[in-house]
């Protein structure tokens, strides 16, 4: 899932929790206004042509719904699936937050394998060079 599709899908949570309604409450409509408003709260660079775009695959993949028929953009609710996508999306970022300094290095480490090979086989070579040199 993009990062796109993400911020919908969170701005629709965020508008549950700020409204403290429940997912069937919450209906937006995308129009050019919560498109910038989104692009502003979540620094993105959505436009109105490819929110078309995002919100096919949102809506096929059944993550948003239309409550009533309309427009393609019009009329949108989140499913129970979209609220299950950004809880954990949500709980990701805080797991990974939370991570200690050392757990931090070793999946550091872990994502960079080929890095940390190339290095340590550098490392071994120029050891071996001074220790050829010192005979």
């Amino acid at each position: 899932m993009t990062k796109e599709e993400q911020v919908i899908l969170r701005y629709f949570v965020d508008e549950m929790e700020k409204a403290g309604k429940k997912q069937n409450l919450i209906i937006l409509t995308f129009n050019e206004n919560l498109i910038d408003e989104m692009n502003k709260i979540y620094s993105t660079k959505i436009t109105l042509v490819s929110i078309e775009q995002l919100i096919n695959k949102l809506l096929s993949g059944g993550y948003i719904q239309n409550s009533y028929h309309g427009s393609r953009l019009e009329n949108l609710q989140i499913t129970t699936k979209g609220i299950g996508v950004v809880n954990s999306i949500r709980a990701k970022e805080e797991q990974v937050k939370n991570k200690s300094l050392m757990k931090k290095i070793s999946d550091w480490i872990e994502e960079h394998k080929g890095l940390v090979t190339i290095i340590g086989l550098l490392l071994a070579f120029i050891t071996v060079m001074f220790k050829l040199r010192e005979f």
